[in-house]
This record gives structure tokens, C-alpha cells and sequence, in this order.
């Protein structure tokens, strides 16, 4: 039964699309719906981090009806948990969202992050008629919440300002980021009784929660921000990050980052001496230790994918001696 009334609203949200242009024909005023994520908060228990989603309208109130759920995020500060704190009402479309982490270079590309972009793409939808939310024009009103995982490995800053991003242009007849994609988009409940469709679509502007629009356009189409900002727990010594900055020592950027099958990290040590590189899932287990005894200068150390790699998605890894302890660095496995 669950089924066949979701491929009832999934019909109906297409038909509420495909027939935006007839709406315009007949110079029906078509709704325009903001969305920004609001409100972080952070358990230290769970390291589980949270924003909500809110919405506001800019002509009329009306009656959110259901939205393509896509956005982005710094995929090394955060890891997606999925969605919760639903209004009364509403859930998910068919099943819920999974996170798909890009490669390195296209986070840098389009969002200028230092890390991979992580990307979540889904639908909400109303699936109980006699209980809206109302979206007001002088108010932002909460629909539901996202959270995510932060890595143990995080360092405890003052200034946590991980970027999430609406997969909206700043010029919203653009549509997504992503070539031939709408990108996020609302519908709201048609009021004319006489209609046949259930749904209007909104011209949706999306507000980015800690990244500023490049106003000109082009990719890279902005810019990493600190608005925004909240603790987290402190997981790393003060001895440990003393030790990040040794002449003679470095490490970099595993390469292909994301992987596959397997992945090379490379590091430089200042004499021969012994070496241990330590890999860490998201809750900061220590999953392998990788000892040996490397020759002065530049070393590598291949990575085969395994399973514990899959189940985590997001891996971090760091590099010890005596003298040293590196920066911890994220990487990412390519989803099958």
C-alpha cells in the first residue's frame, strides 16, 4: 500500500513539473520559496552534528507540498547520517538518501573546498493531506533535520565551520551545479480546487550555510566562509599537533583520491628511521597499522580496498615517528 501511494506522489510531483510552463501561460503568479539550513548543533557523545532545514516564502504564505532533496558538503569535516525531525506529515519519497562523495579535484573545482564535496540526492513529500506545514513570508519555518558524523580525528577549533551547499546557482533559471541538472527544487499545494494538479512548482533559491556565492559566476562558484561556527570535542593532544611541523617531514594527499581498488599515500622522512601509518574509520578506530622501516626521502605505501574501507565510506590516515606526528588526512572509497 506504501508503495503504490508513493508512485502516486512521485506521478503527481511530475506532473506538477511538466505542467510549470502551462501555469505561466495562463499568468498564474508562481511562488517563490527560499531554503537555508539554520540552527548547528553538536552532541559530544555521539559527535553527531546537525542543521535544520527551514523554508520562507517571498509573495504569499503557502502549503509545502515536497521538495528533490540535493545538496552538498565537505565530505572530510562531515559524514552523512540522513534525516530526521520530520513535521508532522511527511517523510521520504521511495527510500532515503546515501551520500556519494566526488573526487578531490571536483570539491576544489566547484566549491573550493580543500577536500572532496559530498553529494545527497532525494525527495520529501507530504503523505498526510490534513496536516501542511505552512510556509510563512515573515518567518522561517523548520521542515526536518540532516545530521551527520564528525570524524574523532577533527581537531577541537574554534571555528568548526563545515560548508553545506544547495545544489542551486545563484541565478536559480540556471538550475544545479551538475550539467542538466534542476537541482533542489519545492512544490507547493495548489489552492484552485478546479486544477488538475496537486502541486505548483516554486522558483526555489537556495541560501548556502557557511560558503558565499562567486557573484560573476563560474566554477569555482564560490567560496568556503566561517559564519556559522560551534566547539567540538577536543581528540588530538597538544604533544601531537606540537609534532605536525618537523623540517624534513611531510605527507601528503593519497592518490586517486577517491579510490577504487587502491590507492598510493606518499610521505618524506629526513633519515631512515621507523615509521608507522595508522588508518581510521569515522568514529576514529584505529582499523590497520601499517609498520616499517623507511629509507630517507620520499616513500610509498599502496592501500588495497578492504571491507572495513567500504563500510566507512570516508577513511583518515596519519603518519608517526619519534620526532613526528603528521596532520591527519581524509580520503575517500568510490562507491560501487
Amino acid at each position: 500500500m506504501k508503495s503504490a501511494f508513493n508512485q502516486l506522489r512521485l506521478k503527481q510531483w511530475l506532473l506538477a513539473v511538466l505542467c510549470m510552463p502551462s501555469l505561466l501561460l495562463f499568468g498564474q503568479t508562481t511562488p517563490q520559496i527560499d531554503i537555508q539550513f539554520a540552527n548547528p548543533s553538536y552532541d559530544r557523545d555521539t559527535r553527531t552534528y546537525a542543521v535544520d532545514v527551514q523554508l520562507k516564502s517571498k509573495l504569499a504564505p503557502e502549503d509545502f507540498f515536497a521538495m528533490n532533496l540535493r545538496f552538498f558538503y565537505d565530505a572530510s569535516l562531515l559524514q552523512y547520517k540522513g534525516i530526521d525531525q520530520f513535521h508532522p506529515g511527511y517523510g521520504f519519497l521511495g527510500e532515503p538518501p546515501e551520500a556519494i562523495v566526488g573526487t578531490q579535484s571536483s570539491g576544489s573545482a566547484l566549491f573550493a573546498f580543500n577536500n572532496a564535496a559530498g553529494y545527497i540526492n532525494g525527495s520529501v513529500i507530504l503523505q498526510n493531506e490534513s496536516n501542511p506545514l505552512h510556509i510563512q513570508t515573515d518567518a522561517w519555518t523548520k521542515a526536518f533535520r540532516v545530521t551527520f558524523s564528525v570524524p574523532v580525528t577533527t581537531y577541537d577549533k574554534a571555528t568548526f565551520c563545515p560548508s553545506i551547499i544547495w545544489d542551486k546557482e545563484i541565478d536559480p533559471d540556471k538550475g544545479g551545479f551538475l550539467p542538466g541538472s534542476e537541482g533542489v527544487l519545492i512544490s507547493v499545494v495548489e489552492r484552485d480546487r478546479a486544477s488538475r494538479i496537486e502541486s505548483i512548482v516554486a522558483v526555489t533559491r537556495g541560501n548556502p550555510f557557511n560558503w558565499n556565492y562567486n557573484p560573476a559566476g563560474g566554477a569555482p562558484y564560490g567560496k568556503v566562509r566561517s559564519d556559522q561556527c560551534i566547539a567540538v570535542t577536543k581528540t588530538v593532544v597538544t604533544e601531537e599537533q606540537d609534532k605536525t611541523d618537523v623540517p624534513g617531514y611531510d605527507i601528503f594527499q593519497n592518490t586517486p583520491n577517491p579510490f577504487e581498488s587502491e590507492t598510493t599515500i606518499e610521505f618524506i622522512l629526513p633519515t631512515a628511521q621507523h615509521a608507522t601509518l595508522a588508518l581510521y574509520d569515522v568514529d576514529g578506530v584505529v582499523k590497520e597499522v601499517i609498520d616499517g622501516y623507511y629509507q630517507a626521502g620520499k616513500n610509498r605505501v599502496v592501500l588495497k580496498k578492504k571491507h572495513w574501507m567500504v563500510e566507512s565510506g570516508v577513511i583518515y590516515y596519519r603518519l608517526t615517528t619519534d620526532k613526528y606526528t603528521s596532520r591527519t588526512i581524509a580520503m575517500s572509497l568510490l562507491r560501487a
